[in-house]
């Protein structure tokens, strides 16, 4: 599927003038900022769909500098690795990828610090407790390997980032001992997003945007056909305050039906009918949502300057 930045902007302004108003439409630079996210995010979520048919070793080695940890899940998965392919995905929903850095976190993490021992999924469920005491051990180590994604607002990875990623994670870990994730995913009704989204924030103590991406991961790599129809903008902070400021502006933030807010940004996932939608627009949102300069009250009506 080709598109361009382009191509994007204009379903917004068609979006903007036949359905509903977007506010951001009254900025070129906003416009132009969310279209090229928009962009990227889609090419990136195209891009590993496809790369299923092409793993090359370079992408499944921990150790190599152009190592993608979607791809080893994928790898995983096609070797019947089911959970460690599971807990790859959801350690990139976790960490994510600082801005258009590597994996770098990720790698560290899940390769030890180049140690040969590799925290797999079998290491990890098995020795949580030792899995945690080595997050905050290694911590003044590993913020010097790398930065979490440009979801955080603090992309620094911090002794308390580490104590709460490894309190995280084990929810993680008794939440998968304790549900057959396989099982679900066999039954490919639509329903069964929220079924498993609800159940995940029932028992994983993280933000509820890392939960959304992980379940629509599984669809972007090909394990399931599980596709999300709502952006649970009433639930999650970051993507609602986001999307707030596109569609209403500034002036009226606390003014506004989340249920209205959902149901305008649902339809405008329908209109831009990308590849994954849901998931790039929610990704597209929690970055925005995170983002201090676009999430700071901006005003679309004056110059944008993030300097």
């Amino acid at each position: 599927m080709n598109f361009s930045e382009l191509d994007i902007e204009e379903k917004l302004k068609t979006f903007h003038y036949s359905d509903s108003r977007l506010s951001v439409i009254d900025s070129p630079h906003h416009l132009e900022r969310f279209a090229s996210l928009i962009h990227r995010v889609a090419r990136e979520s195209i891009t590993i769909s496809q790369i299923k048919e092409n793993i090359t070793d370079d992408l499944i080695d921990i150790n190599h500098k152009n190592f993608n940890p979607m791809v080893l899940a994928m790898w995983h998965y096609q070797e019947n690795n089911i959970n460690e392919a599971y807990w790859l995905l959801f350690l990139c929903s976790y960490i994510a990828k600082y801005l258009d850095q590597d994996h770098n976190l990720i790698q560290n993490i899940y390769g030890a610090l180049e140690n040969k021992r590799i925290w797999t999924w079998e290491k990890v469920s098995n020795h949580i407790k030792d899995f945690k005491i080595w997050l905050q051990t290694n911590q003044p180590i590993l913020t010097k390997k790398g930065k979490l994604g440009d979801i955080y607002k603090e992309p620094s990875f911090s002794q308390h980032r580490a104590a709460v990623m490894g309190n995280d994670i084990e929810s993680y870990v008794n939440w998968i001992s304790s549900h057959q994730l396989s099982n679900i995913i066999k039954n490919q009704s639509t329903g069964n997003f929220d079924q498993l989204y609800q159940s995940m924030n029932r028992s994983i103590a993280c933000d509820k945007f890392i939960t959304f991406d992980f379940i629509a991961l599984l669809e972007n790599i090909g394990i399931s056909k599980i596709t999300p129809t709502n952006l649970y903008l009433n639930e999650i902070m970051l993507p609602k305050k986001a999307a707030k400021l596109i569609v209403y502006g500034e002036k009226k933030l606390q003014r506004v039906s989340l249920l209205e807010l959902n149901e305008i940004m649902i339809s405008l996932v329908n209109h831009l009918d990308l590849p994954f939608g849901f998931k790039v627009i929610q990704a597209v949102l929690v970055k925005l949502g995170a983002d201090k300069y676009w999430s700071k009250g901006q005003n679309f009506r004056k110059p944008y300057n993030r300097k």
